[in-house]
């Protein structure tokens, strides 16, 4: 059952994601972002670069607001039919996270966020069994 805590905690995660850095990196990660593996990644968004800081904002922010889903701070069903953009930075990024744990030391780097996007995927697909295609189809993103 929601709560009016969850309200204001969905609430407050879209006025985070209105910021207009925040904006600007969510544009970037889902039309401009591209790199097939971690050496890519590095090479073309370069630490101190404001395209890696953008990219590290906006992932970071979806880690975060997947903790809160994870620690059960805000109701999952709620938080996934009114969010959709985790589970686009996820795709977005997946295919790099197991190379970016091993060069930074980190097994649990975006664990959060893998997690949701998962059963967000699970989700999705009981409720829209076509979503999940469509959307990478979309933003042109291999399985």
């Amino acid at each position: 059952m929601t709560t009016n805590q969850d309200a204001d905690i969905l609430l407050r995660l879209y006025e985070l994601r209105r910021e207009e850095r925040m904006r600007k990196g969510r544009a970037f990660l889902i039309s401009t972002f591209a790199a097939q593996n971690f050496a890519e990644y590095t090479s073309k968004y370069p630490p101190g670069s404001d395209e890696n800081a953008l990219l590290r904002q906006v992932i970071t922010y979806w880690e975060m607001a997947a903790s809160l889903v994870n620690y059960a701070a805000i109701d999952e069903k709620l938080f996934f039919q009114n969010n959709s953009e985790h589970f686009v930075v996820w795709e977005k990024i997946k295919h790099l996270v197991p190379e970016m744990r091993e060069a930074y030391k980190n097994p649990i780097l975006f664990r959060n966020l893998e997690s949701v996007a998962g059963r967000y995927q699970q989700w999705i697909t009981s409720e829209a069994p076509e979503a999940v295609e469509a959307l990478r189809a979309r933003l042109g993103i291999k399985k």
